[in-house]
C-alpha cells in the first residue's frame, strides 16, 4: 500500500509493539497464503514489514537414573517470532534495518542463567548501510559477523531445526561494530572486511579488558549466484558452487557475570580463528562441508587449539506426481564433531541428524522433523539427557 506522509511514531513501549504485531502479521499471513507483501512508501523514504515464527514439538529420551524426570515430558514451545522493519530514508542508498525476537524460557535446556538470558524482546540487528552502487556496501551497528557459510544462512532458510556444536557454540555470531562489502560485476568473487567489538550478542556488558574483533572473508562462485539459502528448491539443471574461507582475529575476556549462558565461549586471552566452506547445489542435491580451527593464547596457561567440521547433504524431490502440486519433499542428513580443546581428554561432540522437510513453493510455509542422535558428548558430563531428541518444527514467513 502506499502513503503520501510520514509514518508517525508509535505510541506505547518496543514490547507491544512487537507482541502486537506479530499476531497480526500472522493472520494476514495466513489469510493471504502467506506470500503478501506489506510496504509503506513516501516520498523521501520506504518501509517493509515481514516477520516469521517458528513452532516445535519436542520430545527427548532419558536415562532411568536421570533424577530430574521433568525434562521427559513433551513440549509445545515458540521457538522463534521475529519481527523485521527495514527500508531506506532520504535517500536509497542510505538503508536501515531493525530485527526484533520475542523469546522466552522454553524448557530445553538447563545452561545456568538461561532463563533470565532470553526472555522478553531482544533486538538482533540494528543497522545503517550506505549502498552507493551494486558492488559496494558500508555497513555500521549490530549484525552477523561475516564469518562463514552455515553461520551467515539464517535461521528460517536452512534446512535444519538446529544448528551443529561448532556453529552455535564456537563462531562469533552477531557483534556490534563496521563491516564493508565488495564484490565484482558478475559476483563471482566477493570478499567481507570488518572490526566489531569483541563482545558480540553473548555478551551483555561492554567489558573494557578487551580487544577488537578483526574479520575477513573471501568467497567465489564461479557459476552464478547460490542464493542466501540451504537446499536446491529449483532443482538447477546446471551446477552452482560456492567455496568460502574465513579469518579472525581478536582478544577475548570472560563475561563478568561467570554464570552467564555464554561464558564457555569466551577465553580470556588472544584468538586466532581460520575456516573454509563449501557448498554445492545441482538437479535437487544440496552438499555443505564447513572446516573451523582455532588457536587460542591464554593469558594464563599454555597455548591450545580447538575447532571441527561439519557435511550435510539434502535432496529436494518434487511431489507433483502424488497430486501435490507445487509441494516439495527434502530428506537431510547431517555429521558433525566438535573439539572445544585440546588440552581436554574425550570431549569431542559428535553429532549425527537426520530430518524431514515438508513445503510449498516459495517456502514461507515449512514442516520440518528431526531425529537428533549425539554420538558422544564428554564421557565426563552426566546429563545423559541429551542423547537422543525428536523435534517438529512449523514455520511460516510473513512477507
Amino acid at each position: 500500500m502506499q502513503s503520501d506522509t510520514r509514518p508517525t511514531a508509535v505510541a506505547g513501549s518496543l514490547s507491544g509493539l512487537i507482541v502486537s504485531m506479530l499476531p497480526l502479521l500472522l493472520l494476514l499471513g495466513l489469510a493471504a497464503g502467506a506470500r503478501a507483501q506489506y510496504g509503506i512508501s513516501w516520498p523521501q523514504g520506504h518501509l517493509e514489514i515481514d516477520g516469521r515464527i517458528r513452532v516445535g514439538f519436542h520430545h527427548r529420551w532419558l536415562f532411568p537414573e536421570d533424577p530430574d524426570q521433568d525434562r521427559n515430558k513433551d513440549r509445545i514451545y515458540v521457538q522463534q517470532a521475529r519481527l523485521r522493519l527495514s527500508g531506506w530514508q532520504y535517500s536509497s542508498h542510505l538503508r536501515w534495518e531493525m530485527q526484533f525476537e520475542l523469546r522466552g524460557y522454553n524448557g530445553l535446556e538447563r545452561e545456568p542463567g538461561h532463563e533470565l538470558d532470553h526472555q522478553g524482546v531482544e533486538a538482533k540487528d540494528l543497522h545503517l548501510s550506505w549502498v552507493p552502487n551494486d558492488l559496494w556496501t558500508l555497513r555500521a551497528g549490530q549484525f552477523k559477523v561475516p564469518y562463514g557459510r552455515k553461520q551467515l544462512v539464517g535461521l528460517h532458510e536452512q534446512s535444519l531445526v538446529r544448528r551443529a556444536d561448532l556453529v552455535d557454540g564456537f563462531l562469533p555470531g552477531r557483534d556490534r561494530g563496521l563491516m564493508l562489502r565488495g564484490r565484482t560485476g558478475d559476483r563471482v568473487l566477493t570478499g567481507w572486511a570488518g572490526v566489531f567489538s569483541g563482545n558480540g550478542e553473548n555478551l551483555q556488558y561492554n567489558d573494557s579488558r578487551g580487544g577488537w574483533l578483526w574479520v575477513g572473508r573471501l568467497q567465489w562462485q564461479p557459476f552464478g549466484d547460490i542464493g542466501d539459502g540451504e537446499g536446491d528448491h529449483l532443482g538447477l539443471a546446471r551446477p552452482l558452487l560456492l567455496l568460502g574461507v574465513n579469518a579472525t582475529s581478536s582478544v577475548d575476556r570472560p563475561p563478568l557475570d561467570p554464570e552467564a549462558l555464554e561464558y564457555k565461549r569466551t577465553v580470556d586471552g588472544r584468538k586466532r580463528l581460520l575456516g573454509a566452506d563449501a557448498s554445492l547445489k545441482w538437479l535437487g542435491w544440496q552438499l555443505m562441508a564447513e572446516v573451523d580451527h582455532a588457536r587460542f593464547q591464554p593469558a594464563v596457561g599454555g597455548r591450545y587449539r580447538a575447532g571441527g567440521w561439519l557435511g550435510q547433504v539434502s535432496h529436494c524431490a518434487r511431489l507433483d506426481a502424488l497430486g501435490l502440486k507445487g509441494w516439495l519433499l527434502e530428506p537431510v542428513l547431517s555429521y558433525d564433531e566438535y573439539n572445544p580443546s585440546d588440552r581436554t581428554a574425550d570431549d569431542t561432540q559428535r553429532t549425527l541428524t537426520t530430518w524431514l522437510n515438508l513445503m510449498p513453493d516459495g517456502h514461507d510455509l515449512k514442516l520440518m522433523l528431526d531425529w537428533f542422535h549425539r554420538l558422544k558428548y564428554r564421557d565426563t558430563d552426566r546429563n545423559p539427557w541429551k542423547e537422543d531428541e525428536i523435534r517438529a518444527i512449523v514455520q511460516l514467513a510473513i512477507h
